[in-house]
């Protein structure tokens, strides 16, 4: 319990207490005026009405996290019950209290008999009271966890926003355009027709981004058709470099992934190791189960790799490494409750969880 918390409780209890007492007063004496004697009566109220509410809150809140109770209808009737054997019990005990402190020769049947109705008014007070808490209390829980909900929504999706923005300036990096047209280059004076298709691959996998990017995830047809193009491009750039596998699983369209996530790995597979004519690269893209793998040999690190005449440097020195995986493991955290699994030996495998298409449709809501 807070201390913020804990003193609204003593100020709105203190209230209570001084309400409920002139009303007592006022029931049993037609006055409010009070005698010099009786305002030690009020501070008594006063202090156990506190001592019952800080005590109560206490208990319930402990019961609340003990319980964890999630249902609307239970907390409500749990707290309510919990509330009336309280107020009645904590009724009862200070009631005898008053009487020992203040009412010494008065007997119980006395009072029943000079101010019929005082006893039970006193419990149908405490009942209502209870009832009003408890209602009190279901308001501001179920108000707080619609807050904390929304709350939440909105993290996500910023969340969200953020790694697309990160997955789409990682695709369409100047290190990655530069490479490329320094290849159509080279392959415009050697092959005119293998330099337009490469062109056409080009085009076709930005074309891809730019469609998709936006969708927290896609259909895994349409990603390893991305695949496909981009590792076109690398095949065609690193020659006898660069080998990649690609077994198709059956009805790939009902599957999904978010997108770039399998493009970005084939890429990571590049950027990662040091390839060369004598030691390939080779990827193997396959399903199993209900994960799609993404397995590649390891040759070392990536320093500068020479193909026939030409040298090519990457990645570039002092950027951050292991950038790519991360977003794409931070993604399925928000996406599903299956975690991208890492086997390093002598492949390096990461084994991305698949959506099933029917269930893609409730991420959006």
């Amino acid at each position: 319990m807070s201390g913020r918390f804990a003193i609204r409780i003593f100020l709105i209890s203190s209230l209570y207490a001084i309400l409920y007492f002139a009303y007592n007063h006022f029931s049993l004496t037609g006055s409010l005026m009070l005698p010099e004697s009786s305002w030690v009566a009020v501070l008594y109220v006063i202090c156990f009405v506190n001592l019952a509410a800080l005590s109560g809150s206490w208990l319930l809140s402990l019961l609340k996290s003990s319980l964890d109770i999630n249902g609307n209808t239970y907390r409500f009737l749990i707290v309510g019950t919990m509330s009336v054997a309280w107020i009645i019990l904590m009724s009862v005990l200070g009631g005898w209290i008053f009487k020992i402190l203040f009412l010494k020769n008065i007997s119980v049947d006395e009072i029943s008999e000079t101010y019929p109705g005082f006893i039970a008014q006193g419990l149908v007070l405490g009942i209502f009271t209870a009832i009003i808490f408890t209602v009190l209390d279901h308001s501001l829980e179920s108000y707080n966890r619609l807050q904390k909900s929304q709350l939440t929504a909105k993290i996500l999706l910023t969340q969200q926003l953020n790694l697309r923005f990160e997955t789409l300036r990682n695709q369409i990096s100047p290190h990655f355009l530069f490479n490329s047209l320094n290849t159509i280059s080279s392959l415009i004076y050697r092959d005119t027709n293998l330099a337009e298709k490469f062109i056409r691959h080009l085009a076709s996998v930005y074309q891809s981004v730019l469609d998709n990017y936006e969708y927290l995830v896609i259909s895994l047809d349409k990603e390893l058709a991305l695949v496909e193009h981009y590792s076109y491009l690398m095949q065609v750039r690193f020659e006898k470099a660069f080998y990649i596998d690609i077994e198709l699983p059956d009805d790939p369209e009902k599957s999904c992934v978010p997108p770039l996530s399998i493009q970005m790995l084939v890429e990571n597979a590049i950027k990662h190791n040091q390839l060369s004519q004598e030691t390939p690269l080779r990827v193997r893209v396959f399903t199993t189960g209900d994960s799609i793998v993404v397995q590649n040999n390891c040759i070392g690190n990536p320093q500068h790799l020479k193909i026939g005449k030409d040298l090519y440097q990457k990645p570039d020195k002092g950027k951050p490494q292991g950038v790519g995986l991360q977003n794409i493991k931070d993604r399925y955290t928000l996406l599903s409750n299956k975690p991208v699994s890492i086997t390093r030996d002598q492949y390096f495998s990461v084994s991305l969880p698949l959506i099933p298409a029917d269930e893609s449709a409730t991420l959006y809501k």
